[in-house]
């Protein structure tokens, strides 16, 4: 899926091509791939999980800094196990956890957004349009999202685990590096009143 998504980096000019001489849109709803990444992706982060919600995921891990059965039972269905999790402090596996809970979501309600993109698009070439090979195409292009989005999730934890630099400072801070605290912290009301 990676080698067949970067051969079809930027290919509109020839998506057109392959619509004026095949005189069919099966390249095209896999050439589509990029545009729906940027503009459908966009918005449905921007309806359902705009700076706000992002923030609150961290805020939420931050605070409660510890690991839940359904944490690692989401964080298991998503193919992300202990060899990748290992090492890493409580708050950042629950962080992971509500971020595959949210591409989880996504995987919901994209396939609607992009159904009614391809539709638009396909609408300004085409008479016809099989409604049926549309739904199996938006399918395929949402599971290519969702697998895009764990794997990106899964090669960044695998960084943070692997990075050198990181586990050194970690270990040097904290002894352990899952013992390393939160980046965040909920002040008490003392703290509050102390700082301002």
């Amino acid at each position: 899926m990676l080698w067949f998504q970067q051969l079809i980096n930027n290919l509109d000019r020839d998506l057109q091509h392959a619509i004026r001489v095949e005189g069919k849109m099966d390249l095209g709803s896999v050439s589509n791939y990029d545009e729906v990444k940027d503009s459908i992706m966009e918005k449905v982060l921007k309806e359902w999980h705009g700076i706000l919600d992002r923030h609150y995921l961290m805020v939420e891990a931050c605070e409660s800094n510890t690991v839940s059965e359904e944490d690692y039972n989401d964080l298991g269905r998503a193919g992300l196990g202990s060899c990748l999790l290992g090492g890493l402090p409580n708050w950042l596996v629950a962080y992971a956890a509500r971020l595959v809970r949210f591409i989880n979501f996504e995987r919901t309600k994209l396939p609607e957004e992009i159904l009614k993109h391809n539709l638009e698009e396909k609408r300004k070439y085409f008479s016809y349009i099989c409604l049926e090979v549309e739904n199996s195409d938006v399918e395929v292009q949402a599971e290519g999202v969702y697998n895009q989005r764990l794997q990106n999730l899964a090669v960044t934890l695998d960084k943070v685990v692997k990075n050198f630099r990181v586990r050194y400072v970690m270990r040097c801070i904290f002894g352990d590096p899952r013992k390393a605290p939160p980046p965040l912290e909920k002040l008490s009301p003392e703290e509050i009143v102390s700082f301002l």
